[in-house]
């Protein structure tokens, strides 16, 4: 056990935690590497048990980095952060049933957390995640499985970009982009299974809230979600961007359940829009609140085959009058 401790590395990771060290400690300590190659916290090669909790760890490299079988280790009320360029606060890699939580995750530089390859079961919970730099995300998941986010706050240039994994859950946070052509939440292609819940989404100037990329698979299961602007200004601007994915045709893994649209939200925002391919999907509960949107749904890309049931929707901009829907595919009730 460390405790009260400061402890700086210039040829390496500040601390390491290496090859079944179990049961270790850090308590109310500061870490930090000045190489740019390593972290200033490595836990790594099947290291398991560990606890860091009420420290600061800062690298050139990252702040922590969990790789190589790493598993069970947690970090709570920390802040964990990276100065170099390019370099991510966090990385989790070939690692499992981690957990972050009321910590502080940053880089001014580079991505604010990173979860890669085969790295599942990681629980971030009650942290702030964020990422300075255009062109950069708050959190970015990169062909993972079963990892999931609860009760945080995450800004980026994309807040939270997921590619290519599988079973992502993020529930009872915020998301948010305050860039120019800026996502809160962008699932990339090939994904399987995406689970958003109670949160609030934003997007930048002139960009979108979630954008459902092409090539998803599987459930994109979205429930009562908030969706608003980071801008007041600004066109186009849509809340959800749906293009072609995969499976059918029609692609029939896409549902809300309970969406509402609020200000801020620039004038003549798109709340729904969809890119093209085949949908049967059922909308429930869509709030459409805000009296800046344009167009409450864009259908008119949508393969004339499609079927959109839109259930109980409310608010000023409910209903076929404010839908751009020439193929008569959504049908209100």
């Amino acid at each position: 056990t460390f405790q009260g401790s400061f402890i700086s590395g210039t040829d390496g990771y500040g601390v390491s935690i290496v090859q079944l060290s179990y049961y270790n400690s850090i308590l109310q300590s500061t870490i930090t590497s000045s190489n740019g190659s390593y972290a200033a916290l490595g836990v790594i090669s099947n290291a398991r048990f560990n606890s860091v909790q009420s420290s600061f760890l800062s690298g050139q490299g990252s702040g922590a980095y969990l790789y190589a079988d790493a598993s069970n280790n947690t970090i709570s009320q920390s802040t964990i952060t990276s100065s170099g360029s390019g370099s991510l606060g966090l990385i989790i890699m070939l690692a499992s049933s981690n957990t972050v939580q009321d910590s502080y995750v940053s880089a001014p530089n580079g991505h604010g957390a990173g979860f890669y390859y085969d790295t599942h079961d990681n629980t971030i919970s009650r942290s702030t995640i964020t990422s300075s730099r255009s062109g950069y995300y708050g959190l970015y998941f990169y062909y993972t499985s079963s990892n999931t986010v609860m009760a945080s706050y995450v800004q980026g240039s994309t807040a939270v970009y997921v590619i290519g994994s599988t079973g992502t859950v993020i529930g009872g946070s915020v998301l948010v982009s305050t860039w120019t052509n800026g996502i809160g939440l962008q699932l990339g292609k090939d994904s399987l299974n995406l689970t958003l819940a109670s949160s609030t989404i934003q997007g930048g100037i002139g960009g979108a809230a979630i954008y459902l990329d092409q090539g998803n698979r599987g459930s994109i299961a979205l429930s009562s979600n908030t969706i608003t602007s980071t801008a007041t200004t600004g066109s186009p601007y849509y809340g959800l961007l749906i293009a072609t994915q995969t499976g059918g045709p029609p692609f029939t893994g896409l549902s809300i359940a309970s969406m509402t649209f609020l200000d801020p939200l620039p004038a003549g925002a798109t709340a729904i829009e969809f890119l093209g391919g085949t949908f049967l999907s059922t909308f429930t509960a869509v709030a459409f609140n805000s009296t800046n949107i344009g167009a409450n749904i864009n259908a008119s890309p949508l393969d004339p085959s499609s079927t959109i049931w839109m259930q109980a929707a409310a608010g000023p901009r409910a209903g076929p009058a404010f839908a751009d829907d020439p193929n008569m595919v959504v049908h209100w009730g």
